[in-house]
């Protein structure tokens, strides 16, 4: 049998086999065999096996995409884009007041009343004390120790926030070494030591919860703390973090107790010392997860009753506040039960306690502190573009 192939180069119909068939443009049609009448003239025809053009045109069409589509994915992007400047300006609006306040707390508080709050901070006010050379070289010092873990930080930890650590510690270095000039002559405190190493933890604290918010770190412990579970995963970088700080707060005790001070003050008082330097940690941990955190305060009750409806209620109508139910099976009645669960805030708890207890007295209910609440009457969903990571 021959074989022959036939273009079709316009769209018409034939007729095949007593059907139409269109042939599109640049269809390629592969013929063998009987014969067959199409449009009055005689084709020796087999197998027709048509390659399809029309994959070429749903091509053409899905290239020309809707004008609509095209200004609205323009619309979304600007919108990122828009978002994202207002994230960045916001996080380095945060680095330069962490920065200052972190400055303010080493040379008015910390350094003067020989506060050691862990860190190469603590390291700094130590030999700021006993070193003369180094009286007035603080700033200086915190870089110096810094620069070794940047770099290894930029190396094996996150991009971003190695970024967001070296300009912090360079900001606070800066400004460190300009409130240490005799030319600024800046104010320091000094006496009340106990009230000294209250604000030291304080200033320091609301200045690492700023930058915890922004995905950084004030360097130093923290830098060796992720080094190391970078390298070995089941260490934990907090118990590690602590060690390292309680070892400097220890440190500057015995350096008070058995070293004479560049100021000539008396030898002694280490332990007193040390017990203000882990003060300052408290405080500063403390103070840094509130910011963090935020000052949300609400509770979550969680309400076992058989007067669900009443006191579901309540609790969506007198308080405004929704609730979500579950269905149990109460282990030691043997019966079904119902819990409610609902946030509320705190200055609502006592009032909700006593409409539950009204409604049943035989309620079974706890009450638990929410250390953070996302969502519709508490707090403000995180932008889903947001760049901190």
């Amino acid at each position: 049998m021959d074989e022959k192939n036939i273009s079709a180069t316009e769209k018409d119909e034939s007729h095949i086999n007593g059907e139409n068939v269109a042939v599109e443009n640049g269809a390629e049609m592969k013929v063998e065999g009987e014969v067959r009448h199409i449009d009055g003239e005689d084709v020796l025809f087999e197998t027709t096996t048509q390659k399809p053009s029309s994959s070429i045109v749903m091509t053409e069409k899905e290239d020309k995409k809707p004008k609509s589509n095209e200004k609205l994915s323009v619309r979304m992007k600007n919108a990122i884009k828009n978002a994202d400047k207002k994230e960045l300006t916001l996080i380095y609006s945060f680095l330069i007041v962490a920065a200052i306040i972190r400055a303010m707390s080493y040379v008015v508080f910390a350094k003067p009343n020989m506060v050691a709050p862990g860190g190469i901070t603590g390291l700094s006010t130590i030999l700021s004390n006993y070193v003369p050379a180094l009286q007035n070289a603080s700033g200086f010092m915190m870089f110096a120790f810094n620069f070794p873990l940047l770099v290894l930080a930029f190396i094996f930890l996150n991009k971003k926030f190695a970024l967001y650590t070296i300009i912090e510690t360079v900001l606070t270095s800066a400004f460190i070494a300009l409130f240490e000039l005799p030319q600024i002559n800046f104010p320091t405190f000094e006496g009340d030591v106990f009230l000294a190493a209250i604000c030291t933890g304080a200033l320091n604290g609301f200045g690492l919860g700023l930058l915890l918010r922004a995905n950084c770190s004030t360097g130093g412990n923290d830098i060796v703390g992720l080094l190391i579970q970078n390298k070995f995963p089941k260490v934990k970088v907090v118990w590690l973090i602590l060690i390292l700080d309680s070892t400097v707060a220890i440190a500057a005790g015995l350096v008070k107790q058995f070293v004479m001070p560049i100021s000539g003050a008396h030898v002694g008082d280490g332990l007193a010392t040390s017990i203000y330097s882990f003060i300052a940690l408290f405080v500063n941990s403390y103070v840094a997860e509130k910011i963090q955190r935020g000052f949300v305060s609400s509770v979550k009750f969680e309400v076992v009753t058989e007067k669900k409806e009443e006191v579901g209620k309540v609790i969506t109508e007198t308080f405004h506040r929704s609730a979500t139910m579950f269905e149990g099976y109460g282990m030691y009645t043997k019966k079904p039960r119902t819990m409610i669960v609902a946030v509320v805030r705190k200055r609502e708890a006592v009032a909700l306690k006593k409409k539950i207890m009204e409604i049943d007295p035989a309620a079974f209910f706890y009450v638990s502190n929410i250390h953070e609440i996302v969502g519709n009457g508490f707090m403000v969903q995180v932008n889903a573009s947001s760049k901190i990571k």
